[in-house]
């Protein structure tokens, strides 16, 4: 006789959040239950990720720790990338509206800039 282990993730704090870890079968035989995520980790809500046995059954120590590395760089590269964007609107806020380079209102405050109390002409 002989009888299999069954691999079960420790989702609890997960299952909290919503994600719920799915059964995981070898032909009929149920090996046990794992998180879906995508390939960097990351799950169907927003700001989470899993990693390692959580998500692969068959993670050993080395890919679970890889699993883990490549998770923590999705995570760094979402959270650049959401910087960033907030950085270049908060830029953006800053500069103000684009002008007509050559109508009358333009030019008169150029005038008054340059020249300032100076006037030419007539």
């Amino acid at each position: 006789m002989v009888v299999a282990p069954r691999f079960a993730a420790r989702g609890a704090v997960l299952a909290r959040l919503g994600l719920a870890a799915d059964e995981q079968k070898g032909g009929e035989q149920v090996l046990g239950s794992a998180v879906a995520a995508g390939p960097a980790g990351a799950t169907w809500i927003p700001g989470v990720w899993v990693a390692g046995n959580v998500t692969d059954l068959y993670a050993g120590v080395i890919q679970a720790a890889a699993a883990g590395l490549t998770a923590a760089t999705s995570i760094n590269g979402d959270l650049v990338k959401e910087d960033t964007a907030r950085a270049v609107a908060a830029h953006r806020a800053r500069i103000p509206a684009p002008r007509e380079p050559f109508a009358a209102r333009t030019e008169a405050e150029v005038c008054a800039r340059v020249l300032g109390g100076r006037r030419h002409g007539l």
